[in-house]
This record gives structure tokens, C-alpha cells and sequence, in this order.
């Protein structure tokens, strides 16, 4: 059961939150920070049940103010300033003068951190590119199999690496026994179901897929 709380507030006690909220014109956040904050001592939020008023939360670390920056060269007087002439978060402009990484933004107020650049790909490095073989036809993406073929991408996958489908495969996917692939129920994550027959394993289900699978 939740706690049933009177507000206390200068001495005066109202009947509801809104009421103390209402009456000093005040909205409902700012009127809850005030009844949890220490620089508030006679804002009390009290219970009830027991007649204790609610812990007080002293202050949290001030933010540093910063009177003078150098963005580009250019001088401002404070972060607002800067931001509304620039278009640039005040959050992005104080991570910007403390990071080493922004050798432009500089204040001396502010002391610089070290940080590690954020990582960027390779341009030299080679992407692999694959190419499947499909009963004779040669494809290059995955996409145009699917639509081709009309298959799912969990068939397709299941066929390039069963030794069952020979005329489904790829250079960088080793073929493997299809019991090693095949549980005896439907494949995990296939939408068709496969059964081992004579003339090796064939589709159960009949049903007709989208590209992603789905009915």
C-alpha cells in the first residue's frame, strides 16, 4: 500500500499536492524538488502513518561556470552564448572544451581530458565479397536469392551448408552432414519443415513466404 503523505509548507499544512503546488504557483517537478531538497528545510513531505517527514536530498555538485571560451578563435562569454550563436548544444560545447580531441574549443577555465579518438574503419581493408552458385546461376547478394529462389534466408543458409544440396553452395561456406544441421523436427528458425526420403530430403511445408520469412 502506498504511503499517504501531508504537505507541511512554512508552517502553514495542505491538504493535497496539488493545493501547495497551486498556491504557490509553482509546478508539480519544482514543487517536488523543493519538499526533497535541504536548501528547503521547512517543505515538508510527511507520512502519515508513521509522522516522519521524508528525507531531505542535499545538492548535487555544482556545474562549473565558465566566464570565458575560445571556439575557432573566436572569443565568448559564456556556454549560452556561444550555443544560441553557433547552434551547438551546451552539453556538446562543455564534453568539447574538457576533450583533447577538439584542439579549437579551449577555456581557461576548463582543463583538458585525454581521450581515446573514436576508432574509423579501415579504408584499406577489403570487404569480403561473396558469390553463391544456385543450381547453376551465379548471385552475388543474399537479397537477389531470396527473390529469386523464393526462399528464406534461413533455407538458404540451411542448403549452403548441407552436403544434401549440392548445387547450392558458396567457396567461404563448408558443406556439412545435414543430420549435424537437421534435428529431426522443423529446422529452429526456417518456416518450412524438411522430411528424409528415398531420393534424399525434401519440403514439408508447401506454404508460401515473403523474403523475411514471414507467411
Amino acid at each position: 500500500m502506498k504511503p499517504i503523505y501531508r504537505y507541511v509548507i512554512n508552517g502553514v499544512e495542505f491538504p493535497s499536492f496539488r493545493d501547495a503546488a497551486a498556491t504557490y504557483n509553482i509546478c508539480h517537478e519544482r514543487l517536488n524538488k523543493n519538499l526533497r531538497s535541504t536548501d528547503y528545510p521547512t517543505w515538508l513531505k510527511i507520512d502519515i502513518e508513521t509522522n516522519l517527514p521524508e528525507p531531505k536530498v542535499g545538492p548535487g555538485p555544482k556545474r562549473q561556470l565558465v566566464t570565458e571560451l575560445y571556439i575557432d578563435d573566436v572569443k565568448y562569454n559564456s556556454v549560452n552564448e556561444a550555443s544560441k550563436l553557433l547552434s551547438i548544444r551546451t552539453e556538446t560545447i562543455r564534453d568539447r572544451l574538457k576533450s583533447t580531441n577538439f584542439p579549437t574549443y579551449t577555456s581557461p577555465q576548463v582543463d583538458k581530458e585525454d581521450r581515446k579518438p573514436k576508432s574509423k574503419p579501415d579504408p584499406n581493408k577489403k570487404r569480403i565479397k561473396y558469390v553463391f552458385f544456385i543450381n547453376d546461376k551465379r548471385y552475388t547478394t543474399i537479397k537477389d536469392i531470396i527473390s529469386n529462389e523464393k526462399v528464406s534466408k534461413a533455407d538458404l543458409m540451411f542448403r549452403l551448408k548441407s552436403l544434401d544440396f549440392p548445387t547450392w553452395h558458396c567457396d567461404e561456406i563448408q558443406k556439412q552432414e545435414t543430420n549435424q544441421l537437421y534435428n529431426g523436427e522443423s529446422y529452429r528458425t526456417r518456416p518450412t519443415t524438411y522430411k528424409k526420403t528415398a531420393d534424399g530430403w525434401v519440403i514439408t511445408n508447401t506454404e508460401e513466404f515473403n523474403n523475411d520469412g514471414r507467411k
